[in-house]
C-alpha cells in the first residue's frame, strides 16, 4: 500500500507553485512515511486496503485511514489535515477531518498519519482521541468515560459535547434513535445531578434541558436557589471555555428573568459574587441588563 502511495506522491506537483513545500518539510514528510512502515510492520490491527488502512475494533468500529489522499493533499496543497472514514456498530458515518493542531503544528503528516496508526493500536483511547472523532465512538463507551471519575475534565468537556453533535451531509449520517438516546441519556444525567460539571454547558445547549431539570428539582422539594447553584456548579472553580461561560449565563438569566421583583433580588443576592465573576468571564458587556 505504502509502495502505492509513494509511486503516485513522485508524480504529484502542486496546485500553484507558493503551495510547494520547501525542500526540508518534503524531506521530513518522506521520512515520515518510512517510520509509518516500521510502525505498521512492528505491530497488529491494521490491514492495508489499496491506498488507505482499515482497523477493526469496538471503540469505533471500521476505521478508514485515508492515506493517500491525505498525503496527496499535502503534496498538491500543503493540506495538514488526516482524512478518515468510521463506520460504528450503531449505524454512524463519519467522515472526519483531523488537524495538524491536534498533535502539533509543524510536525510532518506523515507523523500524524503514524499518531493514528498508533492510536488504533492502542484501542483508540478515548483521552487521547481527535474531538472530531469522539461522536463516532459508541454510545455506552461516551457514557461509561463520561461518568468515570478518573476522566480529565478535558475529556468530559469534549464527550459533553460530542454527544450533541448531528453530522449532515457530505460529513456524515447518524441514527435519529442514536442522536436522541444521547439526549436523553445527557439531560437524564442532569436531572439526576450526576453529569459532571464539566459536561453542563454543552447539555444546556438542548432547549428542554433546563425546563426538565427545574421540574426535576421542584418535584424533589428544591427551589430556583438550588437550581442556580447547580448550573454555577458547571462553571465555577473551573477552567471554562468562553461558550461555557456564554451557555451557564444564558441559563441563568432564563432563571431570574422568571422570578417576582423580590425573589430575583434575593436570588442575586445569594450568589451575587459568583455571578459577576461570570458575566466577567463570558466577556459580554451587554449582560449587565441581568440585573
Amino acid at each position: 500500500m505504502l509502495n502505492r502511495v509513494a509511486d503516485r506522491l513522485r508524480n504529484t506537483t502542486p496546485v500553484y507553485d507558493e503551495l510547494k513545500m520547501t525542500p526540508r518539510e518534503n524531506m521530513a514528510e518522506w521520512r515520515g512515511l518510512h517510520l509509518l512502515r516500521q510502525v505498521l510492520l512492528s505491530g497488529g490491527g491494521w490491514e492495508a486496503m489499496e491506498d488507505s488502512l482499515f482497523h477493526r475494533s469496538d471503540v469505533l468500529g471500521d476505521v478508514f485511514l485515508k492515506v493517500g489522499l491525505s498525503m496527496r493533499s499535502r503534496f498538491e496543497m500543503v493540506d495538514s489535515h488526516v482524512f478518515l472514514r468510521v463506520a460504528n456498530d450503531e449505524g454512524t458515518l463519519m467522515c472526519p477531518c483531523v488537524s495538524a493542531q491536534h498533535f502539533g503544528v509543524g510536525v510532518p503528516l506523515s507523523d500524524h498519519i503514524t499518531s493514528m496508526v498508533l492510536l488504533g493500536q492502542a484501542g483508540w483511547p478515548l483521552e487521547h482521541l481527535p474531538s472530531t472523532m469522539l461522536p463516532a465512538v459508541a454510545t455506552p463507551l461516551l457514557r461509561e468515560a463520561l461518568l468515570n471519575p478518573s476522566s480529565s475534565e478535558g475529556l468530559v468537556r469534549r464527550i459533553g459535547v460530542a454527544l450533541t453533535h448531528e453530522p449532515t451531509g457530505q460529513y456524515g449520517r447518524m441514527r435519529s434513535t442514536v442522536i436522541a438516546a444521547r439526549k436523553e441519556m445527557a439531560i437524564r444525567l442532569f436531572e439526576e445531578g450526576a453529569l459532571p460539571p464539566a459536561a453542563h454547558a454543552s447539555t444546556l445547549w438542548h432547549e428542554e434541558a433546563l425546563p426538565r431539570l427545574r421540574k426535576t428539582m421542584r418535584s424533589r422539594g428544591c427551589g430556583d436557589d438550588d437550581v442556580l447553584a447547580l448550573l454555577l456548579q458547571g462553571w465555577e472553580g473551573r477552567d471554562t471555555k468562553t461558550w461555557e461561560s456564554l451557555s451557564i449565563l444564558r441559563a441563568v438569566r432564563e432563571v431570574l428573568e422568571e422570578q417576582s421583583p423580590s425573589g430575583r433580588a434575593w436570588l442575586k443576592q445569594a450568589h451575587r459574587g459568583t455571578i459577576d465573576a461570570l458575566i466577567v468571564s463570558s466577556h459580554k458587556r451587554a449582560t449587565a441588563d441581568v440585573w
